[in-house]
C-alpha cells in the first residue's frame, strides 16, 4: 500500500482561461471543442493553431471506438493546455443511449506538440476540465434528455468564454 499524498503539493487553485472554438465535424459526426490555458492573458491557443488543428485531425484515429456501440454522432473536446505547460491535454467525449457520455483521453508532450498518444490508465479529468464536462452534462440534459430535444440546439449550448 502506498502512502498517502500530503494535501500541500496540490497548488492552489487558479482560474484559467476558457475559450471556445466552435464545432467541427469528422464525416458525419459533430464536435463542440472548447480550449483551456493557465496562461490567461491570451486566448488559448491563440499562437499554435496548429496544435488545435493537430488536435482535430487526431480525433478522427477515434471515430472507430465511438462507432464500437450506438451514439448520436455529436460529443465534445477539450483541448487543455496543461499545467506548466508541459502537456496538451485532450479529452475526446460522445454521448451514447442512457444519458451515458463515453471518453478518451490522450495528450501530446511539449516536445512534440502535433502527435497525440492516448492516455491508459485511471484517469478522467483534472479540475479545469471538470468545468467543461459539468457545462457538456448540464446542456445534454437541457437540449437532448429535455427541452427542445435537439442536437443542434446541443450543439450550439456552449460553455461561457472567460476565466473559470
Amino acid at each position: 500500500m502506498t502512502e498517502p499524498l500530503p494535501l500541500s503539493r496540490e497548488p492552489v487553485y487558479a482560474q484559467r482561461r476558457f475559450r471556445s472554438a466552435g464545432v467541427f465535424a469528422q464525416g458525419d459526426k459533430r464536435f463542440k471543442l472548447m480550449l483551456i490555458s493557465a496562461e490567461v492573458a491570451n486566448a488559448p491557443y491563440a499562437a499554435r493553431p496548429d496544435i488545435v488543428e493537430a488536435a482535430k485531425a487526431y480525433c478522427e484515429t477515434l471515430l472507430s471506438d465511438m462507432d464500437a456501440t450506438p451514439h448520436f454522432d455529436v460529443g465534445s473536446v477539450i483541448l487543455h493546455d496543461g499545467e506548466a505547460s508541459a502537456n496538451n491535454w485532450l479529452l475526446f467525449d460522445w454521448w451514447i443511449e442512457g444519458g451515458i457520455g463515453c471518453r478518451i483521453m490522450s495528450r501530446s508532450m511539449k516536445s512534440r506538440p502535433l502527435e497525440f498518444t492516448r492516455v491508459e490508465g485511471p484517469f478522467a479529468a483534472c479540475v479545469w476540465e471538470a468545468v467543461v464536462i459539468e457545462h457538456e452534462r448540464k446542456a445534454w440534459k437541457r437540449q437532448a434528455l429535455s427541452g427542445p430535444r435537439s442536437l443542434d440546439a446541443y450543439l450550439d449550448d456552449f460553455l461561457a468564454d472567460g476565466l473559470h
